[in-house]
């Protein structure tokens, strides 16, 4: 059988040199029949990790796979246990806290440089969530709604009525609220980012070291007041909406670039839905007696 053997010539020939007709001795060794070279491919077998069994890829759809719509309602019930969970182990890590640190400052006579340190350890042993961690979702907050009331339109900022109606289908995911009214009188002055608005409550987190309360009560006194453990480590704060009115602001930018704010006070019984639900909820003028 006369072979040319153009294309294995040329490959050959990246490798070696045609000295002493080398190229066709490698030729005539691989194709003949006791030559040294095999005409076949040898695998080995290589030590690796075997691959476990009933694993799917990603993209695996089977017989039994469920339907999207299906899919798409366990991966929201999911992400939602989740977050139940997060906010769960967070409180308990919280309280914990709370117990350690009191149980310290008693220890250390007094000491405040001392308990302000041991919080602040406690904070980053615990990972607590802490409130410059929430800036960068309350500036976003702040240009939403800056872009939902328009507030660039003088007309939208001389007509209130129409803000109102924005106002009570909005999303406070991220707001910087402060308790202005409460049934329950240990909320009233408290403040902080909302980090999640469920149907009847808000989860916000308030800065460590907040000493509002004493602000509150004892403002004109001109010694420093002592700050609780709890007060200390700030962290997660539950408020339940009912029975309770909330203020937030929302910066103006005029054209001569003064930076104004727009303050409102929000009826936390009157807003006992999900920020998904209360955006396609129109709501009617009632009554507020039942906050007094």
């Amino acid at each position: 059988m006369n072979r040319k053997n153009e294309l294995e010539t040329h490959l050959l020939s990246r490798s070696y040199s045609n000295e002493h007709n080398k190229l066709a001795q490698l030729l005539l060794s691989r194709y003949s029949a006791n030559g040294d070279q095999k005409s076949c491919l040898v695998l080995e077998p290589t030590q690796g990790d075997a691959r476990p069994e009933n694993v799917k890829s990603l993209l695996y759809v089977g017989k039994n796979a469920k339907p999207d719509a299906e899919r798409h309602t366990m991966r929201k019930l999911n992400t939602r246990r989740e977050l139940k969970r997060y906010f769960a182990t967070a409180t308990k890590n919280q309280a914990k806290m709370v117990k350690k640190l009191r149980e310290f400052s008693k220890k250390s006579l007094a000491d405040e440089a001392k308990v302000r340190h041991q919080a602040a350890q406690l904070v980053k042993k615990y990972n607590l969530p802490q409130f410059q961690d929430f800036m960068p979702l309350h500036k976003l907050w702040v240009a939403y709604m800056q872009n939902l009331l328009q507030l660039s339109n003088q007309y939208a900022v001389n007509n209130p009525q129409s803000l109102l109606t924005k106002i009570s289908s909005a999303d406070f995911n991220g707001a910087f609220i402060t308790v202005t009214q409460s049934v329950n009188p240990n909320n009233v002055g408290m403040a902080g980012i909302v980090m999640y608005d469920a149907q009847h409550l808000f989860i916000v987190v308030v800065p460590s070291n907040d000493s509002w309360k004493h602000d509150m009560v004892l403002h004109h006194s001109q010694e420093s007041p002592k700050l609780s453990p709890k007060e200390l480590l700030g962290g997660i704060r539950i408020i339940e909406k009912k029975g309770t009115v909330f203020s937030f602001a929302v910066p103006v930018v005029s054209e001569e670039e003064d930076v104004d704010t727009l303050e409102f006070s929000l009826l936390g019984s009157r807003i006992e839905f999900r920020s998904v639900d209360r955006s396609g909820k129109k709501f009617k003028g009632k009554n507020v007696d039942d906050l007094s």
